[in-house]
């Protein structure tokens, strides 16, 4: 893992928020496709026993972040890591097998599975 700093977050919420450590951290993440930047330098701090969405317009990088942190993209540029206890890291571009063992998601449109709630597809899908 590339020597980098924690990403500060300058938020209110963040700001008034108990000291926690990020469990997932986006550190100047930044994925190009040829000259496009889709992400450009992104920091981002996730935390554990919380839900968290991305909303923008159409183009606006939320797949794209997503696919880097599932794996399914790398990162041009910066780092994706998952604090997985006190002192223990995996950086998603160089332990992505271990790091896609311990995530899982549920995307947006679930046409199979109409007649789940909530809970039973977070327990399908996690």
């Amino acid at each position: 893992m590339r020597n980098r700093k924690q990403a500060n977050t300058s938020s209110d919420e963040d700001k008034q928020r108990p000291l926690k450590h990020p469990a997932i951290q986006f550190l100047d993440m930044t994925k190009r496709f040829g000259s496009f930047v889709a992400v450009d330098s992104m920091n981002l701090n996730l935390y554990k026993d919380e839900i968290f969405c991305f909303l923008g317009h159409n183009g606006a990088g939320k797949t794209t972040s997503l696919n880097v942190l599932m794996g399914k993209e790398q990162a041009s540029e910066g780092d994706v890591v998952l604090h997985t206890s006190p002192g223990k890291s995996l950086n998603i571009s160089e332990d992505l097998q271990q790091a896609q063992a311990m995530m899982g998601t549920c995307s947006q449109h679930d046409i199979l599975f109409d007649c789940l709630t909530v809970e039973q597809h977070i327990f399908l899908f996690f």
